[in-house]
């Protein structure tokens, strides 16, 4: 999920801006990333339910 949504950010800036703030802040990336797929999952959930 965190290489293509680094994909699609690249793609749109082509200076590409993303890509140094994932090297500077990794952690905060992935905490966002475990968050969005905790969401999906929880949705998934719900609707299973």
């Amino acid at each position: 999920v965190g290489q293509a949504m680094s994909k699609v950010s690249s793609s749109n800036n082509p200076m590409s801006p993303t890509i140094r703030k994932d090297q500077q802040f990794p952690t905060f990336t992935r905490r966002k990333c475990v968050a969005l797929l905790f969401w999906v999952w929880t949705e998934v959930v719900m609707m299973v339910k």
